[in-house]
This record gives structure tokens, sequence and C-alpha cells, in this order.
């Protein structure tokens, strides 16, 4: 598929073409625009293609049609984002079945938030989720009147709590329990979806003298109860769950609190304060969790002077092990862990992905005494 940018009156849009399939997608307006009958699976990366450029224009995806075709049909688009004019000359359907909060009205609670370099408003009106919701949102409260997104919860009528994104229903939750693990999963969305990357991982990361040491492993391996640990004991805790890196091998804090599923609780017993106080939720898998603030948040992005991947796996009375890995023996363990190549069919996004790891440290860890792991994590950042 090729792409192309043609100049046009609106720009944040994306034109996507093939053969006689026209779809529209609005960042600005975060709508989906396109003919009857069409799919839209097209448009999976679509975000992650999106590149900010000082002209306005649109960016066209298309196979084997001529920008002479294409320059008549950006205009109609212009008119269709355009307020003041109206076009039949395209029949666009909106999606009718989404649900929009159409009044934001005066939230009794109303919470500035800094994830990095973003801000967002936490609003609801349930006084009941003050207690539940902000103990594990505490350390990210500013008094800013910025705003890049907008969270609003709604306790509707039949008793369930409806969240919004700016004003877009995107979840629905019947137990009050389960509510912050939605929220913080609902975060790592707008973090995943709004900045740009090269690959995206199912990862923790903490820092040590702008030493990048990062977890990469399926769930219940124990990488957020190490990355837990390891804050208390010196390290910053950089992202918990997801881990974004750009092409410069620079990444992007998303400083929530760690993850502690209920068998980990006793670990970090001796490091968090009254941590048996601390409320439980429940994730959407039912185990109950226990969210931990950070007691050092960074904000900041970082170029590490060097990345160090971990692949963790806890196991009950093991001997500790550490294994130093190839490149491809790494690559077969991300695919179990999870991850998201910005584009894999883009050779170069797949060299400067090779690259990255060619020029990274990467191990296996299986352990099940956390300060023995801790003190070999240690060695190899000192080396």
């Amino acid at each position: 598929m090729k792409i192309e940018f043609i100049k046009a009156k609106h720009s944040h849009l994306h034109l996507y073409l093939k053969g006689e399939e026209l779809f529209v997608w609005s960042i600005a307006k975060k709508e989906l625009y396109g003919f009857e009958g069409l799919g839209s699976a097209v448009f999976l990366y679509m975000d992650e293609l999106y590149v900010k450029q000082k002209a306005e224009g649109v960016y066209c995806y298309f196979d084997g049609v001529s920008k002479e075709v294409l320059r008549p049909l950006v205009k109609q688009i212009d008119k269709i984002f355009d307020d003041s004019l109206v076009t039949h000359d395209i029949k666009i359907q909106k999606n009718q079945e989404q649900k929009t909060l159409e009044t934001q009205g005066s939230f009794k609670h109303s919470y500035s938030l800094q994830l990095n370099e973003e801000y967002f408003l936490l609003q609801f009106e349930d006084t009941t989720l003050e207690p539940l919701l902000m103990p594990s949102l505490k350390h990210l409260q500013k008094t800013t009147t910025k705003s890049d997104f907008i969270i609003s919860i709604i306790n509707n009528s039949r008793g369930t709590y409806e969240i919004y994104v700016d004003g877009i229903l995107e979840d629905t939750v019947v137990n009050s329990k389960n509510l912050l693990p939605v929220l913080y999963d609902r975060i790592r969305i707008y973090h995943y979806q709004k900045n740009s990357f090269l690959v995206a991982l199912h990862a923790g990361v903490v820092t040590y003298n702008e030493i990048a040491v990062i977890f990469p492993a399926i769930s219940g391996a124990g990488k957020s109860t190490l990355s837990g640990y390891l804050m208390y004991k010196g390290f910053t805790l950089f992202s918990d769950e997801l881990t974004i890196i750009d092409e410069c091998n620079t990444l992007t804090p998303l400083p929530l609190g760690v993850t502690l599923k209920e068998g980990s609780w006793h670990i970090l017993e001796p490091c968090v304060d009254d941590i048996n106080a601390l409320s439980s939720h429940l994730r959407f898998d039912g185990q109950k969790i226990k969210l931990i603030v950070p007691p050092k948040i960074e904000y900041k992005k970082l170029h590490p002077k060097k990345n160090i991947f971990i692949f963790p796996q806890f196991i009950q009375g093991s001997s500790t092990k550490f294994k130093a890995l190839s490149v491809i023996e790494a690559l077969y363990l991300f695919i179990d862990a999870g991850y998201h190549l910005v584009d894999p069919n883009d050779a170069k996004k797949v060299f400067l992905w090779l690259k990255l790891l060619s020029e990274s440290e990467l191990y296996t860890l299986v352990y099940s005494d956390i300060e023995e792991a801790h003190s070999i994590i240690k060695k190899v950042i000192n080396q």
C-alpha cells in the first residue's frame, strides 16, 4: 500500500482508499467515516503511521490509484470536515451506535493529573469513588489548567459505571471493584495510541543511573513484583505493564502504580507502609490486585545509556538462574510476552528493532528469592 501526502484545508486526517473502498479517519474528532457495507480492519495501524507535519494535508494510503484521482476526493473530504458546508457528493455514514456524553456538567470531584508530558482531567460525581480511586492516583495530582484529555465516570441509573474519554463512552463497569483496573487500562490505551513508537512491549521498566532495565514477560511471571521491589531499592519505576520505545531508543514514562497480585503482597510488605490497609481491586480475570504507588516519579523521557532486557520467571522454591540470550532466542520470548512492532512490513522498522536488540544486553532470570534477583541485576548494571 502506497502513502501520499496531499495538501488540504484540514490537517490530522487520514484517507484510506483501496480499490473502490473509502474510509476517512479524523484524529482531531476521533471519528471514523466510511461508505456503507465496508469493513475497517485497514485502520489497525493508523495511529502509529501518523506523522506530524507543519503543512496541512491528508495522508492517503492507497493501492493502484493515481494522484489525479485522489486530489478531488481530498477536496470533498475538506468539505465534510468544514462545519459551514454540507456535501452530498460522497455519502458518509457516521457510527450511530457510539454513545457520547452530551454535557460535561459540573462534577463534584475533578482532579488534574500528569502522566509524563501529558495532562488529563479525571472527574466524577459519585462521592464514594474518591477513596476507591484517588489513593492510587494521588501521586499524579498537579495544580494546573492543562488537559490533553478528559476521563469522566458516570454512575448511571442501572447502577453501573460508564467511563467516557473526551466525551465518548469507552467502557462500562458493573462492579466498583473493577473500576480502577479498567481506568488504569484506559489510561494505558491512551498512552499507547497517542505516543509515537517503534515497538510497544508488554513489559515493565525500572531505571538506574540512566540505564533502563526492561522486564518483558507473560502475565504472572513476576515482572511487576520485581519492578515493585526494585523501586524501593534505589531504582526508579518508569512504567508497569506497557513500555513504548521510539526509533531513537527513547522511552516515554508511564508512572502509574505497580499492579501487584494477591500472592505477591507479602513480598512488598516490608517496603510498603501498611500494605494490608490498601484497598484491593478486581482485574478483568477476577484476580485480586493492589496498586502500589511508586515512591519516586519520573515524568521525563529517557534515552538510556544502555538497555538491559531481562525476561523474569518467578518459580516458588527454585534456585536463581541467570542466563545470557542471543537476539534470536530473545525474539522467541518476545512473541510469548507480547509486543507490537509499529509496521512489521516496513524493512527499516524491522532493521531498527533488530539493531536495538543487538545493541542491548539480553537475559533470562529464574528466581524465587527476590533479594538474590536484586543482587544479580545490580551486578549487571555495574559491569
